[in-house]
């Protein structure tokens, strides 16, 4: 991991210096600003939401919004819910968004004066990193903030950041190429279900661990006692891990069809006393599968090209199911 201070530092820095080159830029492009009502821009927006540096291009939380003004496309690319949120599909969401609603995002940009933003704190060393990348005609757009900075979160750049959480709620709706995580019993214990939940194929690593490994798969099945029934708030008691049935060395990565499912059992389990139980699948994967290039979708594709791409689109991150509740005899 790297020095979380260091982190605040260099976004801060970056904020500043951005913020004095959009300065120029905006002058320049005077002209593009003023569009007639009505006129169509033709842009190009990216916005990153980073948190957790796991390694370089890798977060544990990281949400890629993309935007072309030309043809209205919007897509989302999502590797892990805030608060691993369960039976949340993740990977990449798609549609195409309304002339007005393409329009307003970019005239919310437009409108904003970069050069008056107030000057960046330092903010939260918890707290997101944000990257802004906005390009039409001259206006060029570079800008990075921490999610913390509470005076770069007030008004002009409010509506920017509203607009932007209305378009990730929209995508969330399209799932294109995302797998989601569910949980079963089987005679013998667990199984772990990985599914495609969107409209194209799909590619993942496999997620049982090696035999003879000493790391864990990237599956795996939590099971815990259920606490008595009480009054009161009962924290959810420590799940006690469940690996996945160990596979041979070098298995091939994993393709799902649209729909399509993938079950891997666990090793057996057995409860060692009779009462109520509850257990949860989990799949954290920041490696991802391994290809040949050329053979899968980019990760973070461009939404100027036309949807409808045949290649498998690869996804990492993490997914995690619901409680499975049961009694065991």
């Amino acid at each position: 991991m790297i020095n979380s201070s260091a982190i605040v530092a260099v976004v801060v820095c970056l904020a500043v210096a951005d913020a004095r080159a959009a300065a120029t830029n905006e002058n320049s492009g005077e002209q593009s600003l003023n569009q007639t009502a009505g006129e169509s821009r033709h842009y190009n927006l990216t916005f990153r939401s980073l948190t957790d540096f796991v390694a370089p291009g890798v977060y544990a939380y990281m949400t890629v919004t993309r935007v072309d003004g030309s043809n209205c496309r919007a897509l989302m690319i999502l590797n892990r819910h805030g608060g691993d949120r369960p039976n949340r599909p993740i990977g990449l969401f798609g549609t195409r968004l309304s002339r007005d609603d393409t329009d307003a995002i970019g005239a919310t940009i437009d409108a904003i004066r970069w050069q008056e933003l107030p000057a960046p704190t330092t903010g939260e060393i918890s707290a997101a990193t944000l990257e802004l990348e906005y390009h039409h005609g001259e206006h060029d757009v570079r800008q990075t903030f921490n999610a913390g900075n509470v005076g770069l979160q007030q008004s002009p750049l409010k509506p920017l950041m509203q607009r932007l959480d209305e378009i990730g709620g929209t995508l969330l709706m399209h799932p294109e190429r995302t797998v989601s995580v569910a949980i079963a019993r089987t005679d013998h214990g667990f199984k772990l279900i990985l599914k495609n939940t969107g409209d194209g194929p799909i590619i993942i690593a496999d997620p049982r661990p090696y035999a003879g490994a000493e790391a864990a798969g990237r599956g795996v099945v939590g099971v815990a006692s259920a606490p008595d029934q009480t009054s009161g708030f009962q924290p959810v008691p420590e799940l006690t891990p469940i690996p996945l049935k160990a596979i041979a060395a070098g298995a091939p990565a994993i393709i799902l069809a649209a729909g399509q499912a993938f079950e891997a059992e666990t090793v057996a389990w057995t409860a060692p006393m009779a009462g109520r139980y509850f257990a949860k699948a989990s799949w954290i994967d920041y490696t991802g599968p391994r290809f040949e290039p050329g053979t899968v979708m980019p990760v973070i594709p461009d939404p100027g090209a036309e949807a409808g791409d045949k290649r498998p689109y690869p996804i990492r991150g993490a997914a995690f199911s619901g409680y499975l509740k049961f009694n065991a005899n």
